[in-house]
């Protein structure tokens, strides 16, 4: 027969009565046996207490889940946002009641960016919500609950005294969120209430489990064996935690380290920085347009001479492609081989139409380089320009002084003498090197003779301008009279980029010229003699360029010779 239940207040007497006289009377083994007794009840308590508060929350959850609705129905927003100013004294008189009326614990009222605009706490108004799951979840127009339990941490990480259910309710118009209510409905009297229920349960397991002394004897047993292995595991614990501290330590020793490093790498970056500035001086200040793309043909960077030639400003050409600057007067073969030339080169000059911003055509002679990076993969290419317009209206001026030749239009003897002068002046100066080509036409009498001067001449005139484009703008080329023609290449490198020149005057005098339906094929002995190696004197220049050329005719023409001293002699 189940004893008679008894009231909470009466139960803990009756538990404290029955303890203290244990202590006095019995042994400590029997202390500890009965101790042990009280372990079922309390494990009794652990599987049976979360079944009624789950019931509690549950019934609890969806009240609160009907008022916070009712609340948010009693604000009127008039299709905007709620906010401080939108909020009138009726709302808050309204809201109070209401916060009486069904015994809130607590409530605020969220604007939609998540301002407090109204609390029962007034200090909180004006406040803000950081916490993510307001902006994630309710304010896209989902309802959150939370049952909070006394000493539990709120969703805002606060401590709370009783036990209430959390809720938040979104404030929906037409899919749009105006706001949210957050309210705190207190369930401390009603959990009382399951309590008191479940401690009549827990006295009436309580006597049951005195039958069942040698089971709880076990158990005390049992519990002794956990708690052993707690100790060890807390030792294990300590212990990992000497190590972690001892990580700790050499970590920060490391990171000391690093930041050292990364303090040195921004000095030198700083001093990168620096030279780079200096670079890009250095190219805005030159007289050529400058462009630099990536591999894709992305501009990355002009200099100030591209805006003033082509009329696009860095902002609008940075970024784009160098297709802007497109005049459709060349074909894709045209394109094909530039790019040919770029692959196995790694360089391309020669003379391009191009049009600017303003929709006008021009030609200009471009140079483009590939740039290789520290793997030798080529990173970016540089393209280099001036307007060839720039130097027609220097010869023009030239022409009308006399300083070229009738037929071809290029300089004659005596400009060509009067630059040389100053160019082996210029190069003494600055300790740079020339070169100067001596060009003979193999074979040009015949074809003048078979086909007539007219063809010879438009043969002259063709080749002219082929060896034109075989030379920079500083360069000069000339025409010493009948089928004989000089070069002058100012500011060479070495002697690979003198031989890279003539290789591209035998590949350009390869095409034939056509003239009235008539192809003419011409081949050329070239002699080359270089500044200050040979000769430091104009005359001497000219002449050992001679001679290394009649060495080329003697050795099969159709090639070039660099000037030997034995040449003279031969």
């Amino acid at each position: 027969m189940s004893p008679e239940p008894v009231r909470p207040g009466v139960e803990k007497l009756f538990f404290r009565d029955t303890l203290i006289v244990r202590l006095n009377i019995l042994t400590g083994a029997l202390v500890v046996s009965l101790s042990v007794v009280l372990i079922l009840p309390v494990a009794s308590f652990f599987f049976f207490v979360p079944a009624y508060h789950g019931m509690l929350t549950n019934i609890t959850e969806e009240e609160s889940l009907r008022v916070a609705s009712h609340l948010a129905a009693s604000i009127t927003t008039n299709g905007s946002p709620i906010h401080r100013q939108s909020l009138r004294a009726s709302d808050h008189q309204e809201i109070s009641a209401l916060v009486k009326h069904f015994k809130l614990s607590k409530l605020r009222l969220f604007s939609d960016t998540g301002e407090i605009v109204f609390s029962t706490e007034s200090e909180e108004i004006g406040s803000r919500i950081n916490q993510d799951y307001f902006y994630e979840v309710v304010a896209r127009g989902k309802a959150l609950s939370k049952t909070v339990r006394k000493d539990s941490p709120s969703l805002e990480g606060q401590v709370q005294s009783v036990d209430v259910v959390e809720t938040y309710v979104p404030i929906m118009e037409q899919g749009r969120f105006m706001g949210a209510f957050e309210i705190y409905y207190m369930i401390t009297e009603r959990k009382e209430e399951y309590d008191w229920v479940i401690s009549r349960y827990l006295y009436t397991v309580f006597v049951a489990t005195l039958i069942l002394l040698a089971a709880v004897l076990l158990t005390a047993y049992k519990a002794k064996q956990y708690l052993s292995r707690r100790y060890r595991a807390e030792q294990e614990l300590r212990a990992a935690h000497a190590e972690l501290e001892s990580r700790v330590r050499q970590r920060t020793a490391e990171l000391k380290e690093s930041n050292e490093s990364l303090r040195q790498e921004n000095e030198m970056r700083r001093s990168f920085e620096a030279e780079v500035e200096l670079a890009a001086e250095v190219i805005d200040s030159v007289i050529e347009g400058i462009c630099v793309t990536d591999t894709s043909g992305t501009i990355e960077r002009v200099n100030r001479r591209f805006t003033e030639i082509t009329g696009y400003t860095a902002k609008e050409a940075v970024g784009d492609n160098p297709r802007i600057l497109k005049s459709d007067r060349h074909d894709p073969e045209f394109y094909e081989k530039m790019w040919r030339s770029l692959i196995q080169t790694g360089r391309w000059q020669g003379e391009i139409w191009n049009r600017r911003k303003n929709g006008e055509v021009y030609r200009e002679w471009l140079s483009i380089s590939s740039i290789r990076n520290s793997d030798r993969q080529v990173s970016h290419y540089v393209g280099v320009f001036y307007e060839v317009r720039q130097l027609l209206e220097k010869q023009e001026q030239l022409s009308r002084k006399a300083y070229h030749d009738t037929l071809t239009k290029l300089a004659n003897r005596e400009l060509f003498f009067e630059r040389l002068e100053e160019a082996l002046v210029r190069a003494g100066r600055l300790g740079r090197k020339l070169a100067v080509f001596f060009v003979d036409l193999d074979d040009f009498k015949t074809i003048n003779d078979s086909l007539g001067h007219q063809y010879g001449d438009v043969l002259l005139k063709g080749i002219a301008e082929r060896l034109l484009f075989c030379c920079r703008e500083e360069d000069t080329v000339a025409r010493f009279g009948g089928d004989e023609f000089v070069m002058l290449l100012t500011n060479v490198t070495d002697r690979q980029d003198v031989v890279g020149v003539a290789k591209r005057i035998f590949s350009h005098l390869a095409v034939p010229i056509v003239y009235q339906e008539k192809e003419m094929a011409i081949k050329a002995s070239v002699g080359i003699a270089l500044f200050p190696e040979d000769d430091s004197d104009a005359a001497g220049l000219v002449n050992k360029a001679d001679a290394a050329m009649y060495q080329t005719k003697k050795q099969g023409k159709n090639s070039y010779h660099f000037w030997r001293a034995d040449d003279d002699a031969a």
